[in-house]
């Protein structure tokens, strides 16, 4: 009988305790789906970018591209480190200049013997060179300007910021008048030694000379061979190329269309001597010409002047 009862009293308290809701006490079966289903979320992390929907993150790449902007500069005028990681961050692959500011060449860049001579004709003009000068400064390149005397008497200041920057200096002839300099060996023999006095007084060095000559429009043509004959008993060095990037090829060509035509003409050989000019008119040589540069950069290839030209 004692046992009953106490059987009975357990029950009773039993069941006042799940009426009155005694707290600590939880019937999970009960339990709302969508509470479950709540507390499970505050524990789940967010998805990764790779995650989010693709109207997302359509566009992130050339916003890369077009939205690069300059480090910007604290009070005390140096760039602020978030300024500058993030600006470096945002940089694509094609667009992250190999060298920076004079920096060394990354790990992948590996000389092979293979030798580069960037040569410039038919300048100094008074917009393109100069840029073309900083871009060749930014990658501590040296190359070769074949000058005409007529451009030279007209932009001294560039004739002599190209002498002072340490590149070689060619001559390309005075006025590049073709029924002139062709008409006699004599009459290009003038051209030459006219084009040498405007490049010393442009310098400020009356002994200045140089040996290197490159005939407008190449040497190959049979007429040009006496022309040719008689600059070598000059004792100057004739040097034409085996490579361009056909600035002069079309009108109006796009940089895309340049560093086009130098891949397909520079074949990779051990010496290559690639034609560009430098006239005020070649915006899109200039554009080109860092692409050229980190193409031979990335194929092994050194830079020099035709003055080291080297004979094998």
């Amino acid at each position: 009988m004692k046992i009953k009862l106490a059987a009975v009293l357990l029950l009773s308290l039993m069941f006042i305790a799940g009426f009155l809701g005694v707290p600590g006490v939880v019937d999970y079966s009960k339990a709302d789906d969508t509470e479950i289903h709540h507390m499970d979320d505050e524990n789940i992390s967010q998805p990764s970018q790779d995650e989010y929907p693709i109207e997302e993150t359509a566009g992130k790449e050339a916003e890369n591209i077009q939205g690069i902007k300059e480090p910007t500069e604290n009070v005390e005028g140096g760039p602020e480190p978030d300024a500058v990681a993030s600006w470096e961050d945002n940089l694509t692959h094609e667009e992250e200049p190999l060298i920076q500011n004079g920096m060394e060449a990354p790990e992948e860049v590996r000389e092979t013997g293979k030798i580069a001579y960037l040569t410039f004709d038919d300048g100094p003009s008074r917009k393109i060179t100069p840029q073309i000068l900083d871009v060749l400064d930014r990658y501590d390149i040296k190359a070769t300007f074949f000058v005409l005397g007529k451009m030279v008497d007209k932009n001294p200041e560039v004739m002599r910021l190209t002498y002072e920057g340490g590149h070689s200096i060619g001559n390309h002839t005075y006025s590049h008048d073709y029924q002139v300099i062709y008409a006699n060996t004599d009459s290009f023999l003038e051209e030459v030694y006219r084009t040498e006095k405007a490049v010393q007084n442009a310098v400020g060095d009356p002994s200045y000379i140089t040996s290197l000559v490159r005939l407008p429009g190449g040497s190959h043509a049979e007429y040009k061979k006496p022309t040719v004959k008689v600059l070598e008993d000059e004792g100057f060095k004739v040097y034409d190329w085996n490579a361009l990037n056909g600035d002069s090829e079309v009108d109006k060509p796009t940089g895309e269309y340049l560093y086009s035509r130098f891949k397909e003409t520079y074949r990779k050989q051990e010496q290559v001597i690639i034609l560009m000019h430098d006239t005020d008119e070649k915006t899109e040589t200039l554009e080109a010409l860092p692409s050229i540069i980190e193409h031979l950069l990335l194929e092994g290839y050194s830079f020099r002047t035709l003055e080291e030209y080297r004979i094998d």
